[in-house]
């Protein structure tokens, strides 16, 4: 089951800067555990197969619309897709990691972009908390300012599609 890590590797990379934790430790804990992640579902969709993928992928986060955004990655990038599913596209490597094993992907290739991936991931997220430790007060100010905003956005774009729904339906009623 994947494991959203983002925020508590960012987490952890804030109790590294305030000396709680052991940066270069926390480091190689959150790149070792994402990498045995990655090869553990990799393993899966190798011995169950592409079969067992179609059908019950969708109990590890292999849907319709992920299997076709990840072969239009594939057939796009290559095996550059392993490395943007571990960084930019992280939301789909579980699926990236399934179908690299159900299609008999090389497992030596596979690991060297997976760690490649997991090791600018980590040091990214790693990164942001070190950093937004620093000033926690304003971080803690601008998430509260952007979690105020995306609700604000959310409201709007919610009572335009209803204002927009009435607004068509009394066009199809007085037209009638």
């Amino acid at each position: 089951v994947p494991v959203p890590t983002g925020f508590a590797t960012a987490v952890a990379g804030t109790l590294a800067a305030q000396g709680q934790f052991n940066l270069l430790l926390t480091f190689g804990v959150v790149v070792s555990a994402s990498v045995v992640g990655d090869l553990g579902s990799f393993t899966l969709g190798r011995v169950l197969g592409r079969e067992f993928l179609e059908r019950r992928g969708y109990w590890f986060g292999y849907t319709a619309r992920r299997k076709k955004r990840v072969d239009t990655l594939f057939a796009r990038w290559g095996v550059l897709t392993l490395l943007l599913s571990r960084t930019l596209a992280s939301a789909i490597s579980p699926a990236v990691n399934f179908m690299a094993g159900s299609c008999r992907y090389g497992v030596t290739s596979f690991t060297s972009y997976v760690i490649l991936g997991r090791v600018l991931w980590s040091a990214a997220y790693l990164g942001i908390g070190y950093g937004v430790a620093a000033n926690l007060d304003a971080a803690a100010g601008f998430l509260a300012n952007l979690a105020g905003f995306l609700i604000t956005i959310a409201l709007c774009g919610s009572f335009t599609v209803v204002g927009l729904r009435r607004f068509k339906r009394s066009l199809g009623s007085a037209g009638a």
